[in-house]
């Protein structure tokens, strides 16, 4: 569902259109202007604009979404609060975020949210808008002569006719010779000495021989322990490596017989699933939500090793970001239980997801 195209879509109808828990959408009107830099006049128009102390519940987006994606209004409701919630959670993170046909988001220093609308998009509609000007009327050539190059087309044509005075060149003299210098043991030609730039074949040959080895040496030197050390993988008692058994030796009764030999088997204890049963409701704990999908696998990682076994990461959502979920619950008691000691041990900004 895109959030923000189905805002734009009512506010060219409604005055208000409010996305509870998060801020008022209206417009406001802009009244045609001329652009001296652009050189053109700007139609009027309208534009959004955000008020975010107005969270009130309304159900006139809701409703409206619900009817056009023939979908139950509950679920519409839920997915908007889901919504609201990872665009607070970014926000709070110090992002910036996009909503659809409407426009950027971004939280200030100062706790507020600072909004710049998407002004590509006109809610004046087809009536407000301004009626066709005019081109001005084309001219011929003839016509969009002024008056001073018409006087000019005049003094030409006059000068045409009088006498043109004779012209007198000024006498050239020959130019004298230069002196011819002999050349003499102090004045005598000096032949330019080319300067050598560059290195040598034998020191480009020395600089490719020797720089590879050198950082050959650099990574043998940091990583000797891992190559040579204690910390080197011995690749073959890795391979020999087999499941050992606990064997006990029962000695016998009688010389004739054998020693029976008993193997212990140990309890296999029962984990669940890191994947809930398909067609089961399912309430998740959802612990942070990344851009990156790397970034939500180092959070598993790190929940998995503080004993969260059933940690995972969802997709891509609509919005573009990857859940973080500790773990998944039956029974929404349970999972509120939980979201308790989450919210203690690990992030505050915890929720539960509802699937």
């Amino acid at each position: 569902m895109k959030i923000g195209k189905y805002i734009s879509e009512l506010l060219f109808t409604k005055d208000i259109v409010i996305l509870p828990g998060f801020g008022e959408f209206s417009t406001k009107y802009i009244p045609a202007r001329f652009v001296p830099e652009k050189k053109k006049v700007e139609a009027p128009s309208k534009e959004v604009t955000f008020n975010g102390k107005n969270k009130a519940e309304d159900n006139l987006l809701s409703d409206f979404i619900a009817n056009q994606e023939n979908k139950p209004a509950p679920e519409v409701k839920t997915f908007i609060e889901n919504f609201v919630k990872e665009l607070n959670s970014s926000l709070k993170s110090g992002k910036k975020v996009e909503l659809e046909s409407i426009g950027h988001f971004a939280l200030a220093q100062n706790g507020e949210i600072e909004f710049s609308p998407d002004k590509s998009i006109n809610y004046l509609g087809t009536p407000g808008a301004p009626q066709a000007i005019a081109e001005p009327e084309k001219k011929s050539p003839e016509q969009a002569k002024t008056e001073v190059d018409k006087i000019i087309e005049k003094a030409e044509e006059v000068k045409k006719y009088q006498p043109a005075a004779a012209e007198t060149k000024p006498v050239e003299k020959p130019a004298e010779k230069p002196a011819e210098i002999k050349p003499t043991p102090a004045t005598s030609p000096i032949k330019p000495v080319k300067e050598k730039t560059g290195l040598s074949p034998m020191m480009k040959l020395v600089a490719f021989l020797f720089v590879p080895l050198l950082v050959i040496g650099v990574i043998v030197i940091f990583n000797f322990d891992y190559l040579f050390g204690d910390k080197a993988i011995d690749f073959k008692s890795f391979f020999d490596k087999k499941p050992k058994q606990e064997i006990k030796t029962v000695s016998p009764k009688s010389k004739d017989k054998t020693p029976e030999i008993v193997v212990e088997e140990k309890e296999v204890v029962s984990v669940k699933s890191p994947m809930p049963e398909s067609g089961r409701k399912v309430y998740y704990i959802v612990v942070g939500s990344f851009e990156e999908e790397h970034n939500a696998q180092i959070m598993v990682d790190e929940l998995k090793r503080k004993g969260a076994n059933n940690a995972r990461a969802f997709g891509r959502n609509p919005l573009g970001f990857y859940r973080v979920t500790y773990d998944y619950y039956y029974d929404l008691r349970e999972a509120e239980q939980m979201l308790a000691t989450v919210h203690q041990t690990i992030s505050q900004d915890a929720w539960i997801l509802h699937r």
